[in-house]
Protein backbone atom coordinates (compact mmCIF):
# COMPACT_ATOMS: atom_id res chain seq x y z
CA UNK A 1 0.00 0.00 0.00
CA UNK A 2 1.10 3.41 -1.03
CA UNK A 3 2.13 5.47 1.93
CA UNK A 4 1.35 9.42 1.46
CA UNK A 5 1.91 12.56 3.43
CA UNK A 6 -1.06 15.12 4.74
CA UNK A 7 0.18 18.12 6.32
CA UNK A 8 -2.46 20.37 8.86
CA UNK A 9 -1.42 23.27 10.29
CA UNK A 10 -4.12 24.94 12.01
CA UNK A 11 -1.98 28.43 12.66
CA UNK A 12 -1.98 28.85 8.62
CA UNK A 13 -5.41 30.44 8.65
CA UNK A 14 -6.59 31.70 5.08
CA UNK A 15 -10.43 33.28 5.91
CA UNK A 16 -13.69 32.48 6.80
CA UNK A 17 -15.69 29.07 4.15
CA UNK A 18 -18.62 31.16 3.25
CA UNK A 19 -21.85 28.73 4.32
CA UNK A 20 -23.47 29.57 0.86
CA UNK A 21 -21.02 27.75 -0.54
CA UNK A 22 -23.38 24.81 0.55
CA UNK A 23 -26.29 26.29 -0.78
CA UNK A 24 -28.75 23.85 -2.91
CA UNK A 25 -31.25 24.78 -6.43
CA UNK A 26 -34.61 23.84 -6.36
CA UNK A 27 -35.82 24.87 -10.44
CA UNK A 28 -39.89 25.01 -10.88
CA UNK A 29 -39.51 22.22 -13.82
CA UNK A 30 -39.80 18.30 -13.44
CA UNK A 31 -40.44 16.64 -10.05
CA UNK A 32 -38.35 19.09 -8.36
CA UNK A 33 -40.73 21.20 -6.95
CA UNK A 34 -44.24 19.61 -7.93
CA UNK A 35 -44.28 16.20 -6.80
CA UNK A 36 -40.99 16.96 -4.74
CA UNK A 37 -40.31 19.44 -2.03
CA UNK A 38 -44.25 20.32 -2.63
CA UNK A 39 -47.15 18.53 -2.53
CA UNK A 40 -50.07 20.98 -1.38
CA UNK A 41 -51.23 21.61 2.09
CA UNK A 42 -54.28 19.52 1.20
CA UNK A 43 -51.73 16.60 0.90
CA UNK A 44 -52.55 13.33 3.02
CA UNK A 45 -47.94 13.37 2.66
CA UNK A 46 -46.74 15.13 6.24
CA UNK A 47 -46.63 19.05 5.51
CA UNK A 48 -46.01 22.35 6.80
CA UNK A 49 -47.60 24.75 4.06
CA UNK A 50 -47.55 22.65 1.07
CA UNK A 51 -43.70 21.70 1.95
CA UNK A 52 -43.02 18.01 2.56
CA UNK A 53 -41.82 18.32 6.47
CA UNK A 54 -39.58 15.03 5.92
CA UNK A 55 -37.83 17.34 2.94
CA UNK A 56 -37.51 19.95 5.66
CA UNK A 57 -36.09 17.93 8.31
CA UNK A 58 -33.32 16.25 5.57
CA UNK A 59 -32.50 20.46 4.85
CA UNK A 60 -32.25 21.42 8.59
CA UNK A 61 -30.03 18.13 9.55
CA UNK A 62 -27.26 19.45 6.84
CA UNK A 63 -28.12 23.03 7.60
CA UNK A 64 -28.71 23.99 4.10
CA UNK A 65 -27.70 27.42 4.09
CA UNK A 66 -29.52 28.71 0.79
CA UNK A 67 -32.06 28.05 -1.91
CA UNK A 68 -31.84 29.33 -5.07
CA UNK A 69 -34.90 29.43 -7.48
CA UNK A 70 -37.62 30.06 -9.48
CA UNK A 71 -34.72 29.07 -11.98
CA UNK A 72 -32.87 28.44 -14.24
CA UNK A 73 -34.26 28.13 -17.65
CA UNK A 74 -37.59 28.63 -15.92
CA UNK A 75 -36.60 32.22 -14.60
CA UNK A 76 -36.82 34.04 -17.51
CA UNK A 77 -40.42 32.78 -18.22
CA UNK A 78 -41.50 33.26 -14.39
CA UNK A 79 -44.07 35.84 -14.10
CA UNK A 80 -43.86 36.25 -10.04
CA UNK A 81 -47.62 37.82 -10.46
CA UNK A 82 -48.98 34.79 -11.53
CA UNK A 83 -47.66 32.67 -8.21
CA UNK A 84 -49.67 34.95 -5.52
CA UNK A 85 -52.82 35.47 -3.81
CA UNK A 86 -55.05 32.58 -3.37
CA UNK A 87 -53.90 29.40 -4.73
CA UNK A 88 -57.52 28.84 -6.78
CA UNK A 89 -57.08 32.01 -8.03
CA UNK A 90 -53.48 31.79 -9.62
CA UNK A 91 -52.80 31.34 -13.14
CA UNK A 92 -51.13 28.04 -14.59
CA UNK A 93 -47.40 27.99 -15.82
CA UNK A 94 -46.95 26.60 -18.86
CA UNK A 95 -42.97 25.29 -18.14
CA UNK A 96 -40.96 26.16 -21.16
CA UNK A 97 -39.09 22.83 -21.02
CA UNK A 98 -41.85 20.14 -20.76
CA UNK A 99 -44.98 22.36 -21.46
CA UNK A 100 -46.35 21.05 -18.68
CA UNK A 101 -49.03 22.70 -16.90
CA UNK A 102 -48.10 23.95 -13.30
CA UNK A 103 -50.72 25.35 -11.02
CA UNK A 104 -48.20 27.70 -9.43
CA UNK A 105 -49.53 26.87 -5.93
CA UNK A 106 -45.41 27.35 -4.98
CA UNK A 107 -44.84 30.96 -5.43
CA UNK A 108 -43.16 33.78 -3.19
CA UNK A 109 -44.74 33.15 -0.27
CA UNK A 110 -44.54 29.26 -0.04
CA UNK A 111 -40.43 29.75 -1.14
CA UNK A 112 -39.49 32.98 1.57
CA UNK A 113 -41.76 30.84 4.61
CA UNK A 114 -39.68 27.55 3.51
CA UNK A 115 -36.18 29.94 3.85
CA UNK A 116 -37.13 31.39 6.99
CA UNK A 117 -38.28 27.92 8.66
CA UNK A 118 -34.85 26.88 7.55
CA UNK A 119 -33.07 29.95 8.56
CA UNK A 120 -31.46 30.12 4.75
CA UNK A 121 -30.74 32.91 2.48
CA UNK A 122 -33.29 33.00 -0.47
CA UNK A 123 -31.26 33.67 -3.69
CA UNK A 124 -33.73 35.18 -6.16
CA UNK A 125 -33.13 34.84 -10.10
CA UNK A 126 -35.44 37.58 -11.66
CA UNK A 127 -37.40 37.28 -15.19
CA UNK A 128 -35.38 39.57 -17.72
CA UNK A 129 -36.15 37.27 -20.49
CA UNK A 130 -39.82 38.18 -20.86
CA UNK A 131 -40.57 40.38 -18.43
CA UNK A 132 -40.47 44.21 -17.92
CA UNK A 133 -38.13 46.13 -15.66
CA UNK A 134 -41.45 47.29 -14.23
CA UNK A 135 -42.25 43.94 -13.26
CA UNK A 136 -38.63 43.18 -11.72
CA UNK A 137 -38.97 46.15 -9.44
CA UNK A 138 -42.28 45.74 -8.03
CA UNK A 139 -41.69 42.05 -7.13
CA UNK A 140 -38.94 43.60 -4.76
CA UNK A 141 -41.44 45.96 -3.46
CA UNK A 142 -43.63 43.58 -3.24
CA UNK A 143 -40.64 41.23 -1.08
CA UNK A 144 -38.76 43.93 0.72
CA UNK A 145 -40.52 47.46 1.18
CA UNK A 146 -42.08 48.21 4.75
CA UNK A 147 -43.44 51.46 3.68
CA UNK A 148 -47.35 51.70 2.19
CA UNK A 149 -48.07 50.96 -1.58
CA UNK A 150 -50.07 49.11 -3.71
CA UNK A 151 -47.10 46.21 -4.16
CA UNK A 152 -47.14 46.36 0.37
CA UNK A 153 -51.07 46.53 0.05
CA UNK A 154 -50.99 43.53 -2.01
CA UNK A 155 -48.68 41.98 0.10
CA UNK A 156 -50.25 42.44 3.03
CA UNK A 157 -53.37 41.25 1.77
CA UNK A 158 -52.21 38.09 0.45
CA UNK A 159 -50.97 36.69 4.42
CA UNK A 160 -47.87 38.57 5.34
CA UNK A 161 -47.61 41.73 7.39
CA UNK A 162 -43.95 42.28 7.40
CA UNK A 163 -41.45 42.01 4.44
CA UNK A 164 -39.16 39.33 3.58
CA UNK A 165 -35.16 39.55 3.78
CA UNK A 166 -33.35 39.00 0.32
CA UNK A 167 -29.53 39.42 0.07
CA UNK A 168 -28.69 37.51 -3.23
CA UNK A 169 -30.23 38.49 -6.75
CA UNK A 170 -29.54 37.79 -10.01
CA UNK A 171 -30.60 39.18 -13.18
CA UNK A 172 -31.79 36.55 -15.51
CA UNK A 173 -30.48 33.19 -16.27
CA UNK A 174 -29.24 31.63 -19.72
CA UNK A 175 -29.32 35.19 -21.51
CA UNK A 176 -27.45 33.55 -24.79
CA UNK A 177 -30.72 31.34 -25.58
CA UNK A 178 -32.24 34.69 -26.69
CA UNK A 179 -29.91 37.29 -26.91
CA UNK A 180 -26.46 38.76 -27.48
CA UNK A 181 -23.48 39.71 -24.80
CA UNK A 182 -24.14 42.63 -25.56
CA UNK A 183 -28.09 42.94 -25.30
CA UNK A 184 -27.83 40.90 -21.88
CA UNK A 185 -25.05 43.48 -20.90
CA UNK A 186 -27.65 46.28 -21.29
CA UNK A 187 -30.54 44.67 -19.80
CA UNK A 188 -28.34 44.14 -16.99
CA UNK A 189 -27.53 48.00 -16.30
CA UNK A 190 -31.55 48.62 -16.88
CA UNK A 191 -33.10 45.55 -14.65
CA UNK A 192 -29.95 46.34 -11.72
CA UNK A 193 -30.99 49.92 -11.86
CA UNK A 194 -33.74 49.81 -10.82
CA UNK A 195 -33.45 46.84 -8.24
CA UNK A 196 -33.85 49.06 -5.60
CA UNK A 197 -33.02 48.75 -1.69
CA UNK A 198 -35.17 49.21 0.65
CA UNK A 199 -34.75 50.17 4.53
CA UNK A 200 -31.94 47.81 5.92
CA UNK A 201 -32.27 45.17 3.21
CA UNK A 202 -28.90 45.10 1.28
CA UNK A 203 -28.78 43.37 -1.95
CA UNK A 204 -26.06 41.38 -3.64
CA UNK A 205 -26.25 41.58 -6.94
CA UNK A 206 -24.99 38.84 -9.45
CA UNK A 207 -24.53 39.17 -13.07
CA UNK A 208 -25.28 36.00 -15.07
CA UNK A 209 -21.88 34.69 -16.43
CA UNK A 210 -21.21 31.52 -18.87
CA UNK A 211 -21.30 28.03 -19.13
CA UNK A 212 -18.23 25.87 -18.39
CA UNK A 213 -14.68 27.17 -19.61
CA UNK A 214 -16.51 30.20 -22.12
CA UNK A 215 -13.71 32.20 -20.89
CA UNK A 216 -14.35 34.45 -24.42
CA UNK A 217 -17.60 34.85 -23.21
CA UNK A 218 -16.65 36.19 -19.60
CA UNK A 219 -13.85 38.43 -21.76
CA UNK A 220 -16.55 40.12 -23.68
CA UNK A 221 -19.07 40.48 -21.03
CA UNK A 222 -16.89 41.74 -18.43
CA UNK A 223 -15.48 44.51 -20.90
CA UNK A 224 -19.39 45.85 -21.09
CA UNK A 225 -20.71 45.74 -17.61
CA UNK A 226 -19.49 48.59 -15.50
CA UNK A 227 -16.66 48.29 -13.14
CA UNK A 228 -18.79 47.71 -9.59
CA UNK A 229 -22.12 47.42 -10.72
CA UNK A 230 -21.98 43.45 -9.55
CA UNK A 231 -20.55 41.52 -6.84
CA UNK A 232 -20.15 38.45 -8.16
CA UNK A 233 -20.41 36.79 -11.55
CA UNK A 234 -22.11 33.29 -12.21
CA UNK A 235 -20.39 30.26 -12.90
CA UNK A 236 -22.70 27.09 -14.81
CA UNK A 237 -20.54 23.90 -13.96
CA UNK A 238 -22.41 20.66 -15.05
CA UNK A 239 -20.39 17.54 -14.93
CA UNK A 240 -20.62 14.70 -17.51
CA UNK A 241 -19.52 11.90 -18.21
CA UNK A 242 -17.34 12.49 -21.58
CA UNK A 243 -14.01 13.04 -21.60
CA UNK A 244 -12.63 17.21 -22.13
CA UNK A 245 -15.70 18.27 -21.48
CA UNK A 246 -17.16 17.23 -24.69
CA UNK A 247 -20.65 16.96 -25.13
CA UNK A 248 -20.88 20.81 -23.56
CA UNK A 249 -22.51 24.25 -25.53
CA UNK A 250 -23.02 27.52 -25.17
CA UNK A 251 -27.06 25.43 -26.45
CA UNK A 252 -28.05 23.75 -23.24
CA UNK A 253 -25.40 21.86 -21.05
CA UNK A 254 -24.14 18.69 -21.87
CA UNK A 255 -26.06 17.02 -25.19
CA UNK A 256 -24.02 13.48 -24.74
CA UNK A 257 -23.43 11.77 -21.76
CA UNK A 258 -23.73 8.39 -20.18
CA UNK A 259 -26.34 6.63 -17.28
CA UNK A 260 -26.33 7.88 -14.22
CA UNK A 261 -26.25 4.04 -12.96
CA UNK A 262 -24.96 1.92 -15.71
CA UNK A 263 -21.70 3.54 -17.00
CA UNK A 264 -18.08 2.01 -17.32
CA UNK A 265 -14.53 3.08 -15.57
CA UNK A 266 -13.92 5.17 -18.32
CA UNK A 267 -16.72 7.38 -17.83
CA UNK A 268 -16.59 7.58 -14.10
CA UNK A 269 -12.68 8.71 -14.68
CA UNK A 270 -14.21 11.12 -17.53
CA UNK A 271 -16.73 12.75 -15.06
CA UNK A 272 -13.94 13.05 -12.28
CA UNK A 273 -11.77 14.54 -15.22
CA UNK A 274 -14.06 17.16 -15.71
CA UNK A 275 -14.79 17.83 -11.93
CA UNK A 276 -11.32 18.33 -11.53
CA UNK A 277 -11.12 21.09 -14.00
CA UNK A 278 -13.26 23.31 -12.03
CA UNK A 279 -10.45 24.47 -9.94
CA UNK A 280 -8.58 25.88 -13.36
CA UNK A 281 -11.66 27.51 -14.78
CA UNK A 282 -12.10 29.51 -11.13
CA UNK A 283 -8.60 30.93 -12.00
CA UNK A 284 -8.98 31.62 -15.28
CA UNK A 285 -12.36 33.32 -15.09
CA UNK A 286 -11.41 35.27 -11.72
CA UNK A 287 -8.37 36.59 -13.83
CA UNK A 288 -10.18 37.36 -16.90
CA UNK A 289 -13.02 39.75 -14.46
CA UNK A 290 -10.20 41.06 -12.20
CA UNK A 291 -8.13 42.49 -15.75
CA UNK A 292 -11.21 43.24 -17.14
CA UNK A 293 -12.72 45.28 -13.96
CA UNK A 294 -9.36 46.17 -12.26
CA UNK A 295 -11.29 44.62 -9.49
CA UNK A 296 -9.47 42.29 -7.30
CA UNK A 297 -12.40 41.81 -4.88
CA UNK A 298 -15.24 40.50 -7.65
CA UNK A 299 -15.48 36.67 -7.10
CA UNK A 300 -17.62 34.24 -8.42
CA UNK A 301 -20.76 32.10 -7.52
CA UNK A 302 -21.12 28.76 -9.32
CA UNK A 303 -24.52 28.84 -9.00
CA UNK A 304 -25.53 25.36 -11.06
CA UNK A 305 -23.31 22.34 -10.46
CA UNK A 306 -23.16 18.92 -10.24
CA UNK A 307 -22.89 15.51 -12.46
CA UNK A 308 -25.25 15.40 -15.48
CA UNK A 309 -25.91 11.88 -17.49
CA UNK A 310 -28.54 10.40 -19.45
CA UNK A 311 -32.22 10.95 -18.24
CA UNK A 312 -33.35 7.54 -17.21
CA UNK A 313 -37.21 8.13 -18.00
CA UNK A 314 -37.75 9.86 -20.84
CA UNK A 315 -41.18 11.16 -19.73
CA UNK A 316 -39.18 12.64 -16.58
CA UNK A 317 -37.38 15.97 -16.74
CA UNK A 318 -33.83 15.24 -15.56
CA UNK A 319 -34.30 12.10 -14.01
CA UNK A 320 -31.32 10.01 -12.85
CA UNK A 321 -29.94 8.69 -9.72
CA UNK A 322 -27.06 9.34 -7.58
CA UNK A 323 -24.43 6.66 -7.01
CA UNK A 324 -21.53 6.38 -4.93
CA UNK A 325 -19.93 8.17 -8.01
CA UNK A 326 -21.89 11.08 -7.89
CA UNK A 327 -20.88 11.30 -4.14
CA UNK A 328 -16.54 10.80 -5.10
CA UNK A 329 -17.19 13.46 -7.40
CA UNK A 330 -19.17 15.67 -5.23
CA UNK A 331 -16.93 15.49 -2.23
CA UNK A 332 -13.81 16.16 -4.81
CA UNK A 333 -15.51 19.30 -6.10
CA UNK A 334 -16.48 20.78 -2.34
CA UNK A 335 -12.81 20.50 -1.27
CA UNK A 336 -12.04 22.68 -4.10
CA UNK A 337 -14.83 24.92 -3.42
CA UNK A 338 -13.33 25.11 1.06
CA UNK A 339 -10.03 25.95 -0.80
CA UNK A 340 -10.98 28.51 -3.29
CA UNK A 341 -13.62 30.09 -0.71
CA UNK A 342 -11.92 33.03 -0.78
CA UNK A 343 -12.72 33.87 -4.40
CA UNK A 344 -16.27 31.95 -4.11
CA UNK A 345 -19.12 34.04 -3.08
CA UNK A 346 -22.08 31.10 -3.33
CA UNK A 347 -22.46 27.74 -4.73
CA UNK A 348 -25.34 25.78 -5.34
CA UNK A 349 -25.80 22.24 -6.47
CA UNK A 350 -28.44 21.28 -9.81
CA UNK A 351 -30.89 20.20 -8.71
CA UNK A 352 -32.01 19.29 -5.24
CA UNK A 353 -34.71 17.22 -5.40
CA UNK A 354 -35.51 14.10 -7.80
CA UNK A 355 -33.60 15.46 -10.99
CA UNK A 356 -29.59 15.91 -11.93
CA UNK A 357 -27.38 15.76 -9.01
CA UNK A 358 -30.15 15.53 -6.32
CA UNK A 359 -29.66 14.82 -2.52
CA UNK A 360 -33.53 13.79 -2.32
CA UNK A 361 -35.54 11.91 -4.15
CA UNK A 362 -39.11 11.25 -3.61
CA UNK A 363 -42.06 8.95 -4.61
CA UNK A 364 -45.31 9.16 -3.01
CA UNK A 365 -44.96 9.33 1.22
CA UNK A 366 -41.35 7.53 0.80
CA UNK A 367 -37.79 9.99 0.42
CA UNK A 368 -34.48 8.47 0.17
CA UNK A 369 -31.28 10.21 0.43
CA UNK A 370 -28.84 10.03 -2.41
CA UNK A 371 -25.55 9.37 -1.42
CA UNK A 372 -24.45 12.81 -2.32
CA UNK A 373 -26.72 14.33 0.38
CA UNK A 374 -24.47 11.93 2.83
CA UNK A 375 -21.48 14.17 1.53
CA UNK A 376 -23.28 17.18 2.68
CA UNK A 377 -24.14 15.85 6.00
CA UNK A 378 -20.46 14.94 6.36
CA UNK A 379 -19.08 18.39 5.39
CA UNK A 380 -21.64 20.48 7.25
CA UNK A 381 -19.36 21.78 9.65
CA UNK A 382 -16.98 24.10 6.93
CA UNK A 383 -20.06 25.94 7.19
CA UNK A 384 -18.31 29.32 8.52
CA UNK A 385 -15.81 27.93 9.66
CA UNK A 386 -11.41 29.38 9.02
CA UNK A 387 -10.25 26.99 6.56
CA UNK A 388 -6.55 26.19 7.67
CA UNK A 389 -3.63 25.05 5.60
CA UNK A 390 -3.06 21.60 4.48
CA UNK A 391 -1.41 19.50 1.64
CA UNK A 392 -1.61 16.39 0.23
CA UNK A 393 1.68 15.02 -1.43
CA UNK A 394 0.17 13.65 -4.52
CA UNK A 395 -0.66 10.62 -6.14
CA UNK A 396 -2.25 10.45 -9.72
CA UNK A 397 -4.22 7.77 -12.04
CA UNK A 398 -3.56 8.30 -16.10
CA UNK A 399 -6.98 9.08 -17.68
CA UNK A 400 -6.72 10.21 -21.77
CA UNK A 401 -3.02 11.45 -21.58
CA UNK A 402 -3.60 13.17 -17.84
CA UNK A 403 -2.80 12.64 -14.52
CA UNK A 404 -5.68 13.24 -12.17
CA UNK A 405 -4.67 13.62 -8.53
CA UNK A 406 -6.38 10.56 -6.90
CA UNK A 407 -6.58 12.08 -2.46
CA UNK A 408 -7.73 15.59 -1.83
CA UNK A 409 -8.96 17.25 1.00
CA UNK A 410 -9.53 20.65 2.90
CA UNK A 411 -9.80 21.15 6.47
CA UNK A 412 -11.37 24.24 8.59
CA UNK A 413 -11.13 25.15 12.12
CA UNK A 414 -14.21 26.15 14.62
CA UNK A 415 -12.76 27.23 18.12
CA UNK A 416 -10.47 24.48 18.80
CA UNK A 417 -11.79 22.01 16.95
CA UNK A 418 -10.66 20.71 13.41
CA UNK A 419 -12.34 19.18 9.90
CA UNK A 420 -10.60 17.23 8.27
CA UNK A 421 -12.60 15.98 4.89
CA UNK A 422 -10.88 13.66 2.88
CA UNK A 423 -11.72 11.53 -0.66
CA UNK A 424 -9.70 9.11 -2.36
CA UNK A 425 -11.25 9.35 -6.00
CA UNK A 426 -8.87 6.02 -7.07
CA UNK A 427 -10.43 2.63 -8.05
CA UNK A 428 -7.71 0.83 -8.06
CA UNK A 429 -5.49 2.02 -4.74
CA UNK A 430 -5.87 2.07 -0.85
CA UNK A 431 -3.93 4.73 0.66
CA UNK A 432 -1.40 4.32 4.29
CA UNK A 433 -1.88 8.19 5.02
CA UNK A 434 0.34 9.83 7.79
CA UNK A 435 -1.04 13.37 8.91
CA UNK A 436 1.51 16.19 10.03
CA UNK A 437 -0.30 18.36 12.79
CA UNK A 438 2.92 20.91 13.63
CA UNK A 439 2.39 23.14 16.05
CA UNK A 440 -0.64 21.69 17.18
CA UNK A 441 -1.52 18.07 19.34
CA UNK A 442 -4.17 16.66 18.61
CA UNK A 443 -5.46 13.38 21.34
CA UNK A 444 -9.03 13.18 20.19
CA UNK A 445 -10.28 12.14 16.83
CA UNK A 446 -14.25 10.81 15.56
CA UNK A 447 -14.45 9.67 12.21
CA UNK A 448 -17.05 8.79 9.81
CA UNK A 449 -16.37 7.29 6.04
CA UNK A 450 -18.56 6.29 3.45
CA UNK A 451 -17.59 4.44 0.61
CA UNK A 452 -18.90 1.40 -1.47
CA UNK A 453 -18.80 -0.01 -4.81
CA UNK A 454 -18.87 3.04 -7.33
CA UNK A 455 -22.14 1.47 -8.93
CA UNK A 456 -24.40 1.75 -5.61
CA UNK A 457 -27.01 3.70 -5.03
CA UNK A 458 -29.89 3.57 -2.32
CA UNK A 459 -33.68 3.23 -3.54
CA UNK A 460 -36.70 3.24 -2.04
CA UNK A 461 -36.67 -0.63 -1.08
CA UNK A 462 -33.01 -0.03 0.03
CA UNK A 463 -32.75 3.15 1.42
CA UNK A 464 -29.56 2.64 3.10
CA UNK A 465 -26.91 1.10 1.09
CA UNK A 466 -24.66 3.74 0.78
CA UNK A 467 -24.46 5.22 4.29
CA UNK A 468 -22.05 6.90 6.36
CA UNK A 469 -20.50 4.51 9.58
CA UNK A 470 -17.99 4.91 11.99
CA UNK A 471 -14.49 5.15 11.42
CA UNK A 472 -12.00 4.47 14.22
CA UNK A 473 -9.03 2.73 12.21
CA UNK A 474 -6.67 5.23 13.20
CA UNK A 475 -3.68 5.62 15.42
CA UNK A 476 -2.61 8.83 17.06
CA UNK A 477 1.06 8.78 18.04
CA UNK A 478 4.61 10.27 17.52
CA UNK A 479 2.67 13.44 16.61
CA UNK A 480 1.20 11.47 13.91
CA UNK A 481 -2.34 10.46 12.80
CA UNK A 482 -2.12 7.52 10.69
CA UNK A 483 -5.04 5.91 9.08
CA UNK A 484 -6.01 4.19 5.66
CA UNK A 485 -8.09 5.73 2.99
CA UNK A 486 -9.35 3.04 1.05
CA UNK A 487 -10.34 3.10 -2.69
CA UNK A 488 -13.38 4.70 -3.56
CA UNK A 489 -13.58 6.69 -0.38
CA UNK A 490 -14.70 9.71 1.58
CA UNK A 491 -13.75 10.43 5.40
CA UNK A 492 -14.59 13.29 7.65
CA UNK A 493 -12.33 13.55 10.82
CA UNK A 494 -13.38 15.55 13.46
CA UNK A 495 -10.21 16.90 15.81
CA UNK A 496 -9.53 18.00 19.13
CA UNK A 497 -6.27 18.68 21.34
Amino acid sequence: MKKLRVTIDPLQEKGKINRELYGQFIEQAGRIVYGGLFVGKDSPIPNEDGVRLDVIQAYRDIQVPLLHWPGGGVADSYHWMDGVGPQEERKPLINRWTHQVEDNSFGTHEFFNLCEALGCEPYLVFNVGSATVRETASWLEYITFDGDTEMTRLRKKNGREKPWRLKYICMGNEWWFYETAQGYAEDYRRYSQFAREYGDNKLVRLLRGPQHFSYEHTDLLAGLVEPGSFDAMTLYQIIPSVPEGGGQSMQGGPIVSGGSVEFTKEEYYAALQNALKIDGSISRHLGILNRRTGNQGVKLAIDEWGTWYRQEKPEELWSMHMTMRDALIAAAVLNIYNQRSKDLLLCSLCMSINALCSILETKGDQLVKTPVYYVFRMYQNHQDAVLVHSFVEEDTVSFQGQELPCVSCSVSKKGETLLATLVNCSLERDYALEIELPHWSCRQCEGEILTGEIHSHNTFDAPCTVFPRAFTDFQIEGGLLRLTLPKASIISLTLAP
